[in-house]
């Protein structure tokens, strides 16, 4: 019949192999002949597809491009020549390993190397320190001298006569009324000169 194909023919109980004819001979007693059938089924032909290549970092492995057909199958090349036979271990590229900057990064208190190609990895971190005394981090080169202590607030001059600055009547009005708001509240008087007034 039409999409099946003889598979085994037996005669006897012994096969003779898938034959499309079989001729008894010498027939003395009953025979029997058997013919078993399967369907028939189209070859599969591969149409692999590209798999990208994965590329490594530091610490995760990469795998070279590869084919791959709906089948199940893998290959090296498009056209399905080149059949892969295990595709866990085939074309496995090391990682990379870290790799520390030349340059240092700092803060306030430390100072350490990051990773050329990924974040937040750091080597040779430590603490500054100035053994030379010379302001700067024996290491990383960092300035780390203290920081120069702020200026003295002025001290009012207790001699000044303040009677005798000079100012406009206008500024002498608002520098008044000031004084009186800030007499209110507690805080020092201040001259048309801006200097506060202090009272001995």
């Amino acid at each position: 019949n039409s999409g099946y194909h003889i598979k085994d023919v037996k005669v006897n109980g012994s096969s003779v192999g898938a034959v499309a004819t079989y001729t008894f001979t010498n027939v003395t007693a009953n025979a029997t002949i058997t013919v078993e059938f399967a369907v028939d089924t189209v070859p599969h032909v591969c149409n692999p597809t590209l798999v990208p290549e994965d590329e490594p970092d530091c610490t995760t492995a990469g795998k070279l491009s590869y084919y791959r057909c709906e089948c199940g199958k893998y290959y090296e090349d498009a056209e399905g020549d080149i059949e892969i036979e295990n595709i866990e271990t085939f074309g496995i590229i090391e990682a990379l390993g870290h790799l520390a900057k030349d340059a240092w990064s700092t803060d306030a208190d430390h100072h350490w190397k990051e990773c050329e190609r990924c974040a937040g990895q750091e080597f040779e971190k430590g603490a500054h320190a100035d053994t030379d005394a010379d302001g700067k981090c024996d290491e990383c080169g960092k300035d780390i001298s203290a920081d120069p202590a702020p200026d003295p607030e002025p001290t009012p001059d207790l001699e000044k006569d303040h009677s005798k600055c000079e100012a406009s009547g206008w500024k002498r009005f608002w520098t008044a009324l000031l004084n009186f708001f800030r007499k209110l509240f507690g805080m020092a008087e201040k001259c048309v000169c801006g200097e506060e007034i202090l009272k001995t």
